[in-house]
């Protein structure tokens, strides 16, 4: 007779929290919490930055459009916020076809968003 044992859902990732999910496709999605805690149901807008050597992308948000920022679309009903980063990754390289969650963490000496695409979030 074969053992059993019973199936608990732990979750992949620990709920809530500042993050975010860079996507299959190349579309990050910014958690709530993270678009509650820095007002940015308030920005359309943000400009990217990378940094090869360190493999992390910066992202700071703006009042306005321009030919280089990108656009902050906002989830329905407070949720979340998308960005899509496909013209962004394809051209610095950034790989797609898995999509992973990194912490989403407000840098003040330089004034961006910073996503460490070297460390994403694992089981707690």
């Amino acid at each position: 007779m074969m053992a059993f044992e019973h199936y608990k859902n732990t979750g992949r990732y620990k709920r809530g929290g500042q993050y975010c999910t860079l996507g299959r496709r190349h579309n990050l999605y910014i958690s709530e919490e993270a678009m509650r805690e820095h007002d940015l149901r308030s920005t359309c807008h943000m400009e990217g930055y990378y940094d090869p050597a360190t493999h992390r992308i910066g992202l700071k948000p703006v009042p306005h459009t321009s030919d280089t920022s990108l656009l902050l679309s906002l989830s329905g009903r407070g949720s979340g916020g998308t960005i899509s980063l496909r013209g962004f990754c394809k051209q610095y390289g950034i790989p797609n076809g898995v999509a992973r969650k990194y912490d989403f963490v407000w840098d003040n000496a330089r004034g961006l968003f910073i996503i460490d695409l070297a460390l994403p979030v694992t089981k707690p």
